[in-house]
């Protein structure tokens, strides 16, 4: 029972360390400078690595408290420390990628590393937990861990895959709520109907649209077409013409990753104003701060290294169908 007793106290200070490594790397950024003579594929070659290290000592852990008897106290000693330097240079050589590199480039490294040190947490707190019985807990842990050191395979390696990545996602949430709209639609704004449940009061006596509300419809779903047409053409473009061969360029990127992110949210905003009973003042506000982050956006790729005068149509086509939206959504509303 000592053993086992001692054991557990080396993986709750395990267990605490890799808290406070979480902290650190949850609490922001560095002050490192950029590094002029950065070696690209040296340092993503050394971080694969990590990654993958990482994973065999979670499975080495696993095995070896995967039944009784443990391993001796020194021997996990030696374990505790091994995984300890690994997770510090993980985290070294996360902090060692140069802003220089793109700030999505950074959030994207950084979401992964902060799961495989959660994933490797996971671990450790079930260690902490020497029951035989646990162990088909251990197993699912550990498989996360493989999980999170093994999605280094499709991280973006550069910022242009990271915008790219994060315009991809935005377009496929825009979408997502373009369909919500068309239920919503079905059902005349009845929040119930939509998850198939009637609130206290509800069936004929629930909320519905009255005819106003029923003419912002079409002017809503048009913002959020543009805002699904843009996310498109965007992916397009940094796919096809961006480069993070100078700061500018980085800088431009990481400006259309940061409106696209807003996008989503606005959108979402929008959609749930369309329930009823419909407040009028909050679709008002809604859909022009979404046709902002629409305009923005437009605006970030027109002066951009991502679009040429071959890209003027479209952009000039998607201003002009934002700002029709938002004039007739106003008309509507000012009636």
């Amino acid at each position: 029972m000592a053993a086992a007793g001692s054991h557990v106290n080396i993986f709750k200070n395990l267990e605490d360390n890799l808290k406070l490594v979480l902290e650190q790397i949850k609490g922001g950024e560095t002050g490192r400078e950029n590094k002029e003579n950065f070696n690209f594929e040296k340092y993503w070659g050394h971080m694969g690595s990590v990654f993958e290290l990482l994973s065999l000592e979670g499975s080495k852990f696993s095995l070896a408290f995967s039944s009784s008897p443990f391993p001796p106290i020194k021997d996990c000693e030696v374990m505790t420390a091994n995984l300890e330097k690994l997770v510090l240079e993980l985290v070294r050589v996360f902090y060692s990628l140069p802003k220089s590199q793109g700030l999505t480039l950074r959030k994207s490294l950084q979401r992964a590393v902060v799961e495989v040190v959660e994933s490797m947490l996971g671990l450790v707190s079930s260690l902490a937990q020497l029951d035989p019985g646990r162990a088909g807990e251990r197993q699912q842990a550990t498989g996360i861990v493989w999980e999170g050191a093994n999605s280094f395979v499709t991280l973006p390696k550069s910022n242009k895959e990271a915008v790219q990545t994060s315009v991809e996602q935005s377009a496929g949430l825009v979408e997502d709520a373009l369909t919500e709209i068309d239920e919503i639609l079905n059902n005349e704004g009845r929040l119930e109907d939509i998850f198939g449940e009637e609130e206290e009061g509800g069936g004929e006596n629930s909320e519905a649209w009255t005819a106003q509300d029923k003419e912002l419809v079409d002017p809503t779903k048009g913002l959020l077409k543009v805002a699904v047409k843009l996310t498109e053409k965007a992916g397009q473009a940094c796919k096809v013409k961006a480069t993070c061969d100078s700061e500018a360029h980085v800088a431009q990127l990481d400006d259309l990753s940061d409106c696209a992110q807003r996008l989503s949210p606005a959108v979402d905003n929008l959609t749930a104003s369309l329930y009823a009973p419909i407040d009028h003042t909050a679709v008002r506000n809604s859909a022009t701060t979404l046709s902002e982050i629409i305009g923005n956006m437009l605006n970030i790729l027109r002066h951009s290294h991502m679009t040429d005068e071959g890209d003027s149509k479209w952009l000039d086509f998607l201003d002009k169908a934002n700002t029709h939206n938002l004039t007739t959504l106003t008309d509507i509303l000012n009636k």
